[in-house]
Protein backbone atom coordinates (compact mmCIF):
# COMPACT_ATOMS: atom_id res chain seq x y z
CA UNK A 1 0.00 0.00 0.00
CA UNK A 2 1.42 3.43 -0.98
CA UNK A 3 2.26 5.57 2.40
CA UNK A 4 -0.29 8.00 1.25
CA UNK A 5 -3.29 6.04 1.11
CA UNK A 6 -1.78 4.07 4.63
CA UNK A 7 -2.12 7.53 5.90
CA UNK A 8 -5.59 8.39 4.67
CA UNK A 9 -6.87 4.97 6.20
CA UNK A 10 -5.20 6.29 9.60
CA UNK A 11 -6.84 9.24 9.23
CA UNK A 12 -10.11 7.39 8.32
CA UNK A 13 -10.74 4.30 10.45
CA UNK A 14 -14.00 3.66 8.95
CA UNK A 15 -12.68 3.60 5.03
CA UNK A 16 -11.61 0.81 3.13
CA UNK A 17 -8.79 0.31 0.77
CA UNK A 18 -8.45 -2.31 -2.23
CA UNK A 19 -6.40 -2.68 -5.30
CA UNK A 20 -8.95 -3.51 -8.17
CA UNK A 21 -8.30 -3.72 -11.88
CA UNK A 22 -5.20 -1.31 -11.62
CA UNK A 23 -7.10 1.00 -9.55
CA UNK A 24 -7.16 2.39 -6.15
CA UNK A 25 -10.71 1.74 -4.43
CA UNK A 26 -11.18 3.51 -1.01
CA UNK A 27 -14.65 3.30 0.27
CA UNK A 28 -16.87 4.19 3.42
CA UNK A 29 -15.82 7.80 3.34
CA UNK A 30 -17.35 9.56 5.68
CA UNK A 31 -18.86 5.81 7.25
CA UNK A 32 -21.00 5.64 3.89
CA UNK A 33 -20.96 3.01 1.78
CA UNK A 34 -22.62 4.45 -1.28
CA UNK A 35 -19.42 6.66 -1.81
CA UNK A 36 -15.91 5.65 -3.02
CA UNK A 37 -12.89 6.94 -4.71
CA UNK A 38 -10.79 5.60 -7.28
CA UNK A 39 -7.40 6.16 -8.16
CA UNK A 40 -5.66 4.53 -11.09
CA UNK A 41 -2.72 3.20 -9.91
CA UNK A 42 0.71 5.66 -10.50
CA UNK A 43 -1.70 8.19 -10.04
CA UNK A 44 -0.36 11.04 -8.21
CA UNK A 45 -2.19 10.78 -4.66
CA UNK A 46 0.35 12.63 -2.48
CA UNK A 47 -2.83 15.17 -1.49
CA UNK A 48 -4.26 11.93 0.17
CA UNK A 49 -1.86 11.87 2.92
CA UNK A 50 -3.28 14.28 5.02
CA UNK A 51 -6.89 14.41 4.21
CA UNK A 52 -9.59 13.41 6.99
CA UNK A 53 -13.35 13.33 6.18
CA UNK A 54 -15.43 13.99 9.01
CA UNK A 55 -18.12 11.88 9.63
CA UNK A 56 -20.26 14.65 11.25
CA UNK A 57 -19.39 16.96 8.47
CA UNK A 58 -20.03 16.62 4.92
CA UNK A 59 -16.37 18.25 4.34
CA UNK A 60 -12.97 17.25 3.55
CA UNK A 61 -10.55 18.75 5.83
CA UNK A 62 -6.96 18.99 5.48
CA UNK A 63 -4.54 18.70 8.14
CA UNK A 64 -1.61 20.21 6.74
CA UNK A 65 -3.31 23.69 5.25
CA UNK A 66 -5.73 23.41 8.04
CA UNK A 67 -8.62 23.94 5.50
CA UNK A 68 -11.70 22.42 6.14
CA UNK A 69 -13.82 22.67 2.91
CA UNK A 70 -17.85 21.55 2.94
CA UNK A 71 -19.18 20.04 0.18
CA UNK A 72 -22.17 22.17 -0.86
CA UNK A 73 -23.64 22.07 -4.22
CA UNK A 74 -22.47 22.97 -7.71
CA UNK A 75 -22.81 26.61 -8.20
CA UNK A 76 -22.91 28.61 -11.27
CA UNK A 77 -19.39 30.56 -12.15
CA UNK A 78 -21.39 33.93 -11.49
CA UNK A 79 -23.50 33.39 -8.19
CA UNK A 80 -23.51 35.74 -6.03
CA UNK A 81 -22.96 33.15 -3.23
CA UNK A 82 -19.29 32.90 -4.32
CA UNK A 83 -18.73 36.43 -2.53
CA UNK A 84 -20.34 35.41 0.53
CA UNK A 85 -18.12 35.08 3.53
CA UNK A 86 -19.47 33.65 7.20
CA UNK A 87 -18.43 32.36 10.40
CA UNK A 88 -18.91 28.36 11.62
CA UNK A 89 -18.76 27.50 15.04
CA UNK A 90 -18.21 23.89 15.82
CA UNK A 91 -17.14 22.68 19.01
CA UNK A 92 -16.45 26.33 20.25
CA UNK A 93 -14.07 26.99 17.74
CA UNK A 94 -14.66 29.95 14.80
CA UNK A 95 -14.32 29.02 11.48
CA UNK A 96 -13.35 31.14 8.68
CA UNK A 97 -15.54 30.25 5.78
CA UNK A 98 -15.95 31.56 2.08
CA UNK A 99 -16.43 29.70 -1.38
CA UNK A 100 -14.04 29.06 -3.73
CA UNK A 101 -14.59 29.26 -7.41
CA UNK A 102 -13.06 26.30 -8.11
CA UNK A 103 -11.30 23.46 -5.68
CA UNK A 104 -9.48 20.28 -6.98
CA UNK A 105 -8.21 18.14 -4.25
Amino acid sequence: MSKYLKALVENNPSSKYSLKDGNYTIENIWNDESIVLNFKKGAKISFLENIIFPEQLFAIFDKKKNRLEFIYSLIDSDSKLLKRKFEFIYKNEIFNCFFLKYLAI
